[in-house]
């Protein structure tokens, strides 16, 4: 087994510097039971680490007490349970974060994490904040349960924390191991992704719905994003990553699909259309149809149906 590493009592714990100055990650209250496994401690393993863009890594071994973390990290922490329980705080408050769980800590974002059990044990590894790992940036600080990541601890455990690695196994199979468990956090990282968008579109859709049912409410960019839950910045970002549009284009677009309809199917007047589709006045919406479609709802029609 690697030599523990010894964590230094000095010092109390830091004030919360301002955003963006960056605090070390620090253990602030610990039992003397707990060890710290560092993968760095293995040269070869060091050096491939960092041209994979890892600053740290390594498995912690608790018991009794423990707490550590930072007010804002100057990397991407992933924290994956092996045995026991812990709980995660990344600004919200503290979260269960059992075995089977993954907590994902992007930079620039707070973390704390601690013993919720007798003992526990996990892996942790500090990516770099580089355009290497970008793939954390749209993942949001928080626990994940239900991910396919129960084999690392195997890997961990056979190959890179045992005593004889080098001489039974090699250093290949240390590096092996290593690139496995890579390759499975960046798959964690696409399922989360990817549920995320998932769940943001459904969402999308449902308002949708609502919009259409009510369009002469006051829908705004700023009521899209309080119900969806979401700052206007990020709610315009997340628009156009999913859908190419801006959120204000989506109820543009939903008042002049209905406009539309009722310009061909019904004989509506103009202000009439401009009423039941959310728009202060016919001239209101004539501008905005023409802005939209090329041409004057008046002269849309007639090109349609005739005089």
């Amino acid at each position: 087994m690697t030599a523990a590493i010894k964590i230094s009592t000095q010092g109390k714990e830091p004030k919360a510097p301002s955003a963006p100055e960056y605090a070390p990650v620090r253990w602030f209250d610990y039992s003397p039971r707990c060890r710290q496994y560092s993968f760095n401690q293995n040269p070869a393993l060091n050096e491939y680490m960092e041209k994979r863009g890892i600053r740290w890594a390594g498995v912690d071994d608790l018991h009794l007490q423990f707490e550590a973390g930072t007010s804002c990290s100057e990397t991407h922490l992933i924290w994956l349970p092996f045995t026991g329980r812990m709980e995660c705080d990344v600004g919200m408050g503290y979260q269960p974060l059992n075995s089977g769980d993954l907590a994902v800590c992007p930079a620039r974002h707070p973390h704390r994490l601690r013993l919720a059990s007798a003992s526990a044990t996990g892996l942790w590894i500090h990516f770099h904040h580089t355009q290497q790992w970008k793939r954390f940036l749209p993942v949001k600080p928080g626990v994940y349960p239900g991910l396919p990541l129960g084999h690392l601890q195997g890997l961990v455990y056979s190959y890179i924390l045992k005593e004889n690695d080098l001489s039974k196994n090699g250093i290949g199979g240390c590096l092996h191991a290593m690139e496995l468990i890579l390759l499975s956090i960046d798959q964690a990282l696409d399922d989360i992704t990817e549920a995320k968008s998932s769940d943001f579109k459904t969402k999308v859709s449902t308002l949708e719905a609502r919009i259409q049912a009510t369009l002469q409410a006051d829908w705004t960019v700023a009521r899209l994003a309080r119900e969806l839950h979401m700052s206007t910045s990020n709610l315009h970002k997340t628009m156009l990553r999913h859908y190419g549009i801006k959120p204000a284009d989506l109820i543009t677009r939903l008042r002049i699909n209905h406009a539309i309809s009722r310009l061909l199917n019904t004989d509506m007047t103009l202000a009439d259309i401009a009423e039941e589709t959310g728009y202060s006045s016919a001239f209101a919406f004539s501008s905005a149809f023409k802005r939209k479609v090329g041409r004057s709802p008046k002269y849309f029609r007639v090109d349609n149906l005739g005089p």
